[in-house]
This record gives C-alpha cells, structure tokens and sequence, in this order.
C-alpha cells in the first residue's frame, strides 16, 4: 500500500485528536516518528514532529477530517522531506522476516547493513593487492603450487631490511626488472619480470629452477588480500608481510 504525507504535527493532544478522527472514519493511516515527539512534545520545533500519512485512498477523505478539526494542512513546508523514508517503505515491506517489522527498524536496520558493507568496502580496497602495488615491496609467498602439487620452498638465507630479518618465511621481491624469487635448500633465486599484458606476468631468465619459475602467468587479485601468479605449470599465492 502507499502512503502519502498528510500532515506534520508537533503537539502530542493535537497528534491523538487526528488519530482518534481517522480511527472514527475508518482511514487507513500510519505516524512516523512518534515515538520522538512523545519524548520532544513541545521541544520538537517542528523538526521532528510525527508525521501522518495516509493512504492513497483515502487522502482526499482525511483532508476533509482535518478541515472539519479546523486544522490547516502544512502544505508550505516541503513535502518530499520523506520521500526517501516512503521508498525505503515500499522496497523493504514485501522483503522476508524484514518486512514484518515495523518501519523505524526496517530503517534502523538499512542503515546499519549500509554502514556495514561500506566498512567491508573499505576494508576490502585496503587489503586488496594491485599491480602498482608491487614493484618496490616485499610480498610473503604463502603457497607454491608446481604441477598440481604444494611444493615447500627453503631458502638458506631470507632478505634483510635495515639488518632486521623479514616477517615472512618465504618472500617473493619485484625490483625495477629484477625479481627476487624463494629458493629451494638455495639462496634467493634471481630473475628478469615484465607486465606482458595488464593480465599476464612474465618471469624469465632464472639462475635456477627453470622448471618451476619460467613463464608467462595470469595475474588474479582476491579480495582477501592475496595475489595469484598462475602459469601453465605453476601457482605463487602472495600477501602482505605480516
């Protein structure tokens, strides 16, 4: 059902008289905000005040109730103030378990899920790993995948920074065009990267371990805050350091 906002009232006497009338004449009604005008009353200023509205209708029937009350319709004052809560209305009513509940906490609760999924957005956009993000950094190798199974890198000496050890087991380092890769019961293996395409990386000229580190690799971004390298033989997930 639609409503369609009749009248705005800041007087807890005045707001039962028109409920009382409407309830006579069998008019389908509802108030907003009446909560806070009983706890306002005169205090409200006419900012938040109830607001009644009635349905489609029986608008033109409630308007003549209100005249006989010798009340005047507040028609000056911008009618469309609640258009956004009237939407939220009419989205929300027909949604399950949601739409039994009443308008103030369907409301409530749209605003909470709101601010909920944008903390989620932000937090998501500040773990996500991007291409830009990669050259001048440190990653930690979490896995290594060769031909469908887990290898476990160990490299005899990790990278230091300032004579402090890192905060990963195993690294992964983009530099300029060099890269830095986990060795295998070896030190760091070097190499040569480019972009390819903004989908693809390459890795070549390695000193060792060809077989498992040469080629060309799709790049896939997760939103949990890790990076995939995957080549035709194998897998490097990356992430921060920890």
């Amino acid at each position: 059902m639609n409503y369609i906002r009749l009248i705005e009232v800041t007087n807890s006497q005045e707001l039962t008289i028109i409920k009382l009338a409407l309830n006579k004449e069998n008019v389908e009604y509802r108030t907003l905000f009446e909560k806070t005008l009983q706890v306002a009353d005169a205090y409200a200023l006419g900012n938040n005040g109830a607001i009644i509205e009635v349905s489609e209708n029986d608008f033109e029937k409630a308007k003549e109730i209100l005249s006989e009350l010798g009340i005047e319709l507040d028609y000056n004052v911008q009618e469309d103030r609640f258009e956004l809560v009237n939407i939220i209305d009419k989205v929300t009513r027909n949604l399950p378990i949601i739409g039994s509940l009443e308008l103030a906490y369907r409301f409530l609760l749209l605003v909470c899920l709101s601010f909920m999924f944008l903390m989620l957005a932000i937090l998501v956009n500040i773990t996500r790993i991007s291409k830009s993000d990669l050259v001048g950094h440190s990653w930690c190798v979490e896995e290594i995948i060769h031909e469908g199974k887990i290898i476990q890198p160990n490299t005899k000496a990790g990278f230091l920074i300032s004579g402090f050890p890192e905060k990963c087991q195993e690294e992964i380092s983009f530099e300029n065009r060099q890269i830095i890769l986990p060795g295998f019961e070896t030190f760091p293996i070097r190499g040569q990267w480019k972009f390819n395409t903004d989908e693809t990386l390459v890795i070549s000229k390695i000193t060792e371990f060809k077989d498992i580190y040469e080629g060309e690799y799709l790049i896939k971004t997760n939103l949990t805050g890790t990076m995939e390298f995957i080549s035709d033989k194998t897998t490097i997930v990356i992430s921060r350091n920890k």
